[in-house]
């Protein structure tokens, strides 16, 4: 909270009603992520908390109950493909549709690696990773659904290189970083 009110009350959405809406927020046991998710259940929606870490997706879901919004933890790892592809079916058959979709998961790697797919892994879990979720599904949402990406002022100031995508060296945090949130801004773009 900043100066005693709500992220949604700052944000000029205290009065939305989202009652009975299904929202997806990826990365919700932390940061941005849980304030998003915390805000869309004081607001009535019924949340599917992800993350990495089991403890603390329950935290957030007790915290989500506390306010009386319904919630569930659903555990995926963005550097795995086919956890991506689990977290789509399960969110297929917890919910009968999805009326928002929020693409916050992500992160800043002081080392570059490569997924089991041999793509770096910043690109891959703050990108690729979203894009394939939303992808799976994109059908199942609402008619009047929105997805919201998670982004910053970041991608400015570096141009679209795939080929980087494939090594992990030379690699640089920042531009890793910087590159995806591109990827990100281009992607919302394209789906607008």
């Amino acid at each position: 909270m900043a100066n005693g009110r709500q992220p949604e009350e700052i944000a000029g959405v205290a009065g939305v009603d989202c009652a009975g809406q299904q929202a997806l927020v990826t990365g919700s046991t932390s940061g941005i992520g849980r304030e998003t998710a915390l805000a869309l259940g004081r607001l009535g929606a019924n949340v599917l908390v992800h993350g990495r870490d089991r403890a603390a997706g329950a935290t957030v879901v007790d915290e989500l109950e506390a306010v009386g919004a319904n919630a569930q933890f659903i555990q995926a790892d963005f550097t795995d493909v086919d956890a991506v592809r689990d977290l789509a079916a399960t969110v297929r058959s917890a919910t009968d549709e999805l009326d928002l979709l929020v693409n916050n998961a992500g992160g800043l790697f002081r080392r570059g690696r490569r997924t089991p797919l041999g793509i770096e892994r910043t690109f891959h879990v703050n990108h690729l990773a979203p894009y394939l979720l939303t992808a799976k599904l994109l059908d199942y949402l609402a008619p009047d659904a929105r997805i919201v990406v998670t982004s910053s002022a970041a991608h400015r100031g570096v141009e679209l290189d795939l080929t980087r995508v494939r090594r992990a060296r030379p690699y640089s945090p920042l531009w890793a970083y910087n590159h995806s949130k591109l990827a990100n801004v281009l992607f919302t773009t394209e789906l607008a």
